[in-house]
């Protein structure tokens, strides 16, 4: 018979805290980001990490979602694109990254 002890002293560490910041390049299209006015796209950043968190599995399962995006994701026959940046942390690329391959 194995013993199987708990230890609630330890803290689990993980690869994926969110203790670091990446900056990270995302592609909208252009006929969107135009229609924003400049507090929308100021807002657009702050809600970007967390909407990201959100719909990570809803996002990595569309077909939109290119499959050799890599750290940039793109959205195909949506016309032309702005490229903006981002702050995320890294688990959030890290879990989407996983839920892409």
């Amino acid at each position: 018979m194995d013993i199987l002890l708990f230890d609630d002293g330890q803290k689990i560490e993980s690869a994926l805290v969110e203790g670091s910041i990446g900056t990270d390049s995302l592609l909208v299209p252009n006929n969107y980001w135009n229609c924003l006015n400049f507090q929308e796209r100021k807002a657009l950043r702050g809600k970007l990490p967390i909407l990201l968190r959100k719909y990570s599995k809803q996002i990595a399962s569309m077909k939109r979602l290119h499959y050799k995006a890599g750290k940039i994701k793109y959205n195909r026959d949506v016309g032309k694109m702005k490229k903006f940046s981002v702050r995320v942390h890294t688990g959030v690329w890290a879990t989407l990254g996983v839920l892409a391959a």
